[in-house]
């Protein structure tokens, strides 16, 4: 088999190479006391497209795929961040834009694909659960239909990003797991606005105490009758599967 990046990887390697040469590990090390996000580095890889990378050429970005993620990916964690830039990258440009770029309709690619593009606006994936980690097929957040809504009730554990998310990419049940078939239908996907869930006192969150990764900081999600319209669903109902753009 032949291992050798294609020119459009090796130039995503080039280019966060160069970002990241310009940040040590002293770097890090403050933004890991200080438990602050990477103000910085963001800034860079907003102002050299990198957040675009999944992003379509005709929404802003450069239509790359999974493997040129990957490598900005990579890159980012060998400067000497470890797994702090990591998170950081994979919040925005992989969970929200790869994911909305292969899934989400007409309509939510042209008001959010330019704008995550920029790093305007960031999102944060919520699948988790305290009873079931990250066993997707065993959560029991559910989206319950009423009328042309859906109101969602549950809750989330080790959420990253939430504040800094202007959206997030919640993972429901519409079909409870026992009555599936399979058990890896009823899942779907909803676009939820977090200031305004907050705002609305539906979506709180609480952060988590933890040993490393300061620069993201996770949280425990409650999600408390938020009714959400048709319109936010991302993909089709009960075939959320596919929930990230990695599937």
């Amino acid at each position: 088999m032949d291992f050798t990046l294609p020119e459009s990887a090796q130039a995503v390697r080039r280019g966060i190479a160069a970002i990241c040469s310009r940040y040590d590990i002293d770097y890090w090390q403050r933004c890991e006391s200080d438990k602050r996000w990477p103000e910085e580095v963001w800034a860079e890889l907003a102002k050299g497209g990198w957040l675009g990378l999944a992003v379509p050429e005709e929404h802003g970005g450069a239509g790359q795929g999974l493997l040129e993620l990957a490598v900005a990916t990579e890159t980012l964690s060998a400067s000497g961040s470890a797994g702090g830039s990591a998170f950081m990258y994979v919040l925005t440009p992989g969970f929200g834009a790869l994911t909305l770029a292969r899934h989400g309709s007409a309509e939510q690619r042209a008001a959010l694909l330019p704008k995550l593009a920029t790093g305007q606006i960031e999102t944060c994936f919520a699948l988790t659960e305290p009873d079931a980690g990250s066993n997707s097929l065993a959560i029991s957040t559910f989206a319950r239909r009423d009328g042309d809504d859906f109101v969602v009730n549950g809750q989330k554990i080790w959420i990253t990003g939430v504040q800094r998310a202007t959206w997030m990419l919640l993972v429901t049940r519409t079909i409870p797991a026992a009555q599936a078939r399979p058990r890896s239908d009823g899942l779907t996907v909803f676009l939820v606005n977090v200031p305004e869930a907050v705002a609305a006192g539906r979506l709180s969150y609480r952060p988590i105490p933890k040993m490393g990764a300061n620069t993201t900081p996770s949280n425990m999600v409650f999600i408390d009758d938020l009714r959400l319209p048709a319109s936010s669903v991302l993909g089709e109902v009960d075939r959320g599967r596919p929930c990230c753009g990695t599937c």
